[in-house]
């Protein structure tokens, strides 16, 4: 039985692209580096933001620039960003009705999302979406991110649910892959940032957010998946 709903952030509730481009777009004229494609940084999302300014670096999915040059970016990085994280924001169709309809039904809502808290929170709010999630896990707010499984554990435990109850909805491999890892079931929206426009391995595809109403009464065709330790 369904008992709550983890949400990815960027790519799955909102299109976060635009904002996070003009911030690249920023940091690499501060940097006096080629500016890149939006097209091109929709790809790197999803994975922190430490790893998506190493990809506008290098052009390079798992490239590593001179640790100097990261650094800086990083700082210009996060002032570009902080300006520009709710200029452009678009939440994607029917979020706010479905989280809406999923709150009055009684299913734990909340957000699991490999961006910083101190960006998590304003764009949130912003979107008016904070007031749906009574748990909400930030690429910072454990030691690690996913696709480690604790960022979608620690939800599950704030939310005083089972793993094994919860469904983990995302756009990336690392949203997959962290839902398996902590024993959740994982639908993935075909509208996301998808890498070469690969759906990662899910449950069931979402094509348009309110399908998400669906997951309340999915019948299984398969086993559970076994959760790791803390669920």
């Amino acid at each position: 039985m369904t008992k709550a709903l983890l949400f990815d952030l960027d790519g799955t509730l909102i299109d976060s692209a635009p904002d996070i481009h003009a911030a690249a777009i920023g940091t690499l004229n501060d940097l006096q580096l080629p500016p890149v494609p939006l097209s091109e940084a929709k790809q790197y999302i999803g994975d922190g933001m430490e790893r998506f300014v190493k990809r506008i670096l290098t052009r390079q999915w798992w490239g590593e620039p001179a640790t100097d040059l990261l650094t800086h970016a990083k700082v210009r990085m996060n002032i570009h960003y902080e300006r520009e994280c709710t200029v452009r924001r678009l939440i994607y169709d029917g979020v706010k009705e479905t989280l809406t309809t999923l709150q009055a039904a009684g299913i734990a809502l909340g957000c699991v999302t490999n961006k910083p808290l101190r960006f998590t929170q304003p764009v949130l709010a912003a979107c008016g979406l904070d007031v749906f999630f009574s748990a909400v896990v930030a690429g910072d707010s454990l030691p690690v991110k996913k696709p480690a499984p604790e960022p979608l554990q620690e939800a599950c435990h704030l939310l005083n649910v089972d793993c094994h109850d919860t469904w983990m909805v995302g756009d990336s491999v690392a949203d997959a892959r962290a839902a398996t890892a902590a024993g959740c079931h994982f639908a993935v929206v075909s509208y996301g940032y998808h890498r070469n426009g690969h759906l990662p391995d899910a449950d069931t595809v979402i094509k348009f957010f309110p399908e998400v109403i669906n997951l309340i009464n999915f019948q299984y065709s398969t086993e559970k998946k076994t959760s790791h330790a803390g669920c």
